[in-house]
């Protein structure tokens, strides 16, 4: 005879724990987080020879979401938090299998505030604001000129770099991009051959994120630990 008796129903998007009992002993189990609220379906089932349950424990995935979750982020914001190796940095690498020179998150990005923005172009995009953000704006094409570049050294090359990051083109860290990829190969046309770059950019639409503060923002545990 097989009886089931459901305590609560739980939603489709569920994960759920099986607890084999044989008479009255545990043997087998799968062991869940207990953030996870939990509900519970006994199934009994009964023979001549023994007797054994079955306990289903089901969690909502959808409820294990904490407060300041942030599910949905505008394309970026998560790059921007996390931590640079100046002398791999690659905005553009040619070889995607190696480090563009970005490392472990800094600032664990939280949502507390509960603060949307919404594209002005497409209003079906809504994303989630992180609480370390200031504001978010966009930026049509157009705003930006095309530009190009000769680029006849390599610290034409690294200064060419530091346009893109936003920084002082004359001002070029010790080290900076010195052992990535694209800095090798730069190196290797300017250096080894009589070979000129010629960079071409251009401007399209991006989103621009204002981030808070410095003194806004904490750094997560792991940095701190690590300082």
């Amino acid at each position: 005879m097989l009886r089931s008796d459901v305590k609560r129903r739980a939603p489709n998007n569920s994960l759920a724990i099986i607890l084999m009992i044989s008479n009255e002993n545990i043997v087998n189990t799968v062991m869940i987080s207990n953030e996870f609220p939990i509900y519970k379906l006994f199934i009994k089932s009964e023979s001549n020879s023994s007797k054994s349950r079955i306990v289903c424990i089901v969690a909502a995935i959808g409820s294990t979401q904490s407060a300041d979750q942030c599910l949905n982020f505008p394309s970026g914001i998560q790059r921007m938090v996390r931590g640079i190796d100046v002398t791999k940095l690659d905005l553009s690498p040619q070889d995607l299998a190696q480090s563009n020179g970005f490392q472990r998150a800094l600032v664990s990005l939280t949502c507390t505030q509960g603060k949307k923005w919404q594209h002005p172009f497409d209003p079906t995009l809504v994303f989630d604001i992180p609480d370390q953000v200031d504001t978010i704006n966009t930026l049509p094409g157009g705003v930006l000129n095309t530009k190009a570049t000769l680029i006849e050294t390599t610290e034409d090359f690294k200064k060419s770099k530091g346009f893109d990051l936003g920084l002082d083109v004359n001002t070029v860290a010790y080290g900076a991009y010195g052992v990535s990829g694209s800095f090798k190969q730069a190196q290797e046309d300017l250096v080894n051959s009589t070979k000129s770059i010629v960079e071409v950019s251009a401007f399209v639409s991006a989103i621009r994120v204002d981030m808070s503060p410095y003194y806004e923002i904490t750094p997560n545990q792991e940095f701190q630990d690590f300082v």
